[in-house]
């Protein structure tokens, strides 16, 4: 049975955010392959988001985050993420679906 972490983090004004999301992605894929973490798979939006048209609006990314958080059953949340809007937007999309919220350390 499939069951999928999503990332969340600032990603708008923030130079390393690839980055940071890459590392938490391959963070949590390695909790995940010694059995530390119960998901089979993570969702890294910064890297699906990569791949769409430039020209799309900031609401037009964050309504591609909520297809892609519905896919989910928790949710990762980037040291900062307090000071993102799309990020806090994220968490209360998640906490009202009823993820799992894991706050990176």
């Amino acid at each position: 049975m499939r069951k999928t972490i999503y990332i969340s983090g600032a990603i708008t004004g923030k130079k390393n955010y690839m980055a940071d999301f890459r590392n938490a992605e391959m963070h949590l894929a390695k909790q995940i392959a010694k059995g530390n973490l119960q998901y089979t798979s993570v969702i890294n939006p910064a890297k699906v988001c990569s791949v769409l048209p430039l020209d799309l609006e900031w609401d037009d990314y964050m309504k591609v985050c909520y297809r892609l958080l519905e896919l989910c059953e928790g949710i990762y949340m980037l040291k900062g993420w307090e000071s993102s809007k799309g990020a806090n937007r994220e968490l209360i999309y998640a906490k009202n679906m009823g993820l799992e919220v894991i706050y990176q350390e």
